[in-house]
């Protein structure tokens, strides 16, 4: 049995809930009362992996790409099918997140590096630009 604050009070969480977030999700008892904190309620806070983060209220998917943090909602990714793997895979090809996702599928953009989102964005421009050519050239 583990002892967390949640809205306050004191909860007990079993011995199994535990194990199963700390091997299968790498989330330790520390990230559980972090959750907690940060408002996740009990069932998200032992749902989601490592990777999960609460991000302007919202539980996301949190993503690195060169210089860059998307924030995917959890939720909408989850509708839209995309696998975290696939979306890595398709930014290291290039592609933008616009072009990856659904329209509905709502995230948010975070710069770690200056001038990161401009590179990608006229990157992504040359690309487009390049498959142009090849496609006049055929």
């Amino acid at each position: 049995m583990g002892k967390f604050i949640y809205k306050g009070k004191t909860i007990e969480i079993g011995t199994q809930k535990i194990l199963y977030a700390s091997q299968n999700l790498k989330v330790s008892s520390k990230d559980l009362q972090e959750r907690f904190d940060k408002g996740w309620d009990i069932e998200d806070a032992l749902k989601y992996n490592f990777n999960h983060v609460m991000y302007k209220g919202k539980i996301c998917r949190k993503i690195k790409h060169k210089g860059l943090i998307f924030y995917i909602v959890a939720e909408d990714l989850k509708r839209s099918k995309v696998p975290p793997q696939a979306i890595i895979k398709y930014l290291n090809d290039g592609h933008i997140m616009d072009d990856i996702l659904p329209l509905e599928t709502e995230f948010y953009i975070v710069e770690r590096e200056k001038d990161a989102l401009r590179n990608l964005v006229y990157k992504d421009r040359l690309r487009k630009e390049r498959q142009k050519e090849q496609a006049e050239a055929r």
